[in-house]
């Protein structure tokens, strides 16, 4: 089995991009498959580096985000006839007979993160809190918004900023973006980034906060107070397995759920005060969004 993966960021990136990357590779090597990787793929590249692929007799292409959808026109080509073609973390994107799905609702995810990082604050006897992101894109703008209001669902009074650099891998511009946060009041900064993450989060450390990490758990660095759990290799994995036991239905959403999957979720660091209760409390609210009894769709944005 041969499977290509496209990646619009670095798949080195110690976080979101390289864990969907990992994924891919430790599935495949338990079964002796083969992975090709096409990293840091510009839009306008992602039709002939998807032709390229069909072209080595790929047997399955995933992509990584909604940012190289244009993958899945050349799936209707003659070129990919044959060849299964996946998106990870859709974002309510309509899967159709050349490709499936997984997704999570970032709305609810994000909400959680941000009623953690209300705890945090308030834990921390704060009350702001900084956005740094990439590129201005619509989740983007959402993650944004649902973070706020799940903040203010814990102090009503918190006030939150964002900055988008335009890049997210660019290391330099988020780090002046999380220095300038903090030198402004921020006590947590959101390094919403890519491959820039790690430098951001350093730089909003040696400017006195705390960082949350996106996507997967870096709670073994100082540096971060919070892990916002929406990792592209857990549903990538997901997505291998039905594909190892022959199970894929073409257009077809396999969503994650917040209080019913393990994914997504938000976890409390221990550089946190007082983590182990925060994220008592924080699982709470996790459960009750699972089971209803939170009516999630009264408070999300968008």
């Amino acid at each position: 089995m041969l499977i290509g993966v496209l990646s619009p960021g670095d798949t080195n990136d110690n976080g979101y991009y390289e864990s969907f990357v990992t994924a891919a590779e430790d599935f495949a090597s338990e079964r002796d498959w083969e992975v090709i990787v096409i990293d840091r793929l510009e839009t306008a590249d992602v039709a002939q580096q998807t032709r390229n692929l069909c072209q080595q007799s790929v047997d399955f292409v995933a992509v990584a985000d909604t940012q190289l959808t244009d993958a899945f026109l050349v799936a209707e080509e003659e070129i990919c006839e044959g060849v299964i073609f996946y998106l990870s973390a859709g974002a309510g994107t309509e899967p159709s007979p050349y490709y499936f799905v997984t997704d999570e609702d970032s709305r609810v995810s994000q909400l959680v993160t941000g009623y953690a990082t209300g705890l945090a604050l308030e834990a921390l006897g704060a009350d702001r809190a900084a956005f740094v992101g990439g590129p201005d894109l619509p989740f983007v703008a959402t993650a944004y918004d649902n973070w706020t209001t799940g903040i203010q669902m814990v102090l009503p009074d918190a006030t939150t900023s964002i900055t988008l650099t335009g890049d997210f891998d660019d290391s330099a511009l988020g780090q002046e973006a999380a220095t300038a946060a903090v030198d402004q009041g921020a006590a947590i900064v959101y390094t919403y980034l890519g491959g820039a993450t790690d430098a951001t989060a350093q730089a909003a450390a040696e400017a006195g906060a705390l960082a949350i990490a996106p996507g997967t758990n870096r709670c073994g660095q100082e540096e971060f107070g919070l892990s916002s759990i929406f990792s592209p290799g857990d549903f990538f994995a997901a997505a291998l397995n039905l594909l190892d036991t022959g199970r894929i239905e073409m257009a077809q959403t396999i969503t994650f759920e917040v209080g019913v999957d393990p994914v997504p979720t938000t976890i409390i660091c221990d550089t946190l005060p007082g983590a182990a209760e925060i994220q008592a409390e924080v699982d709470a609210f996790i459960a009750d969004i699972g089971s209803g009894e939170i009516a999630v769709e009264d408070i999300i944005v968008g």
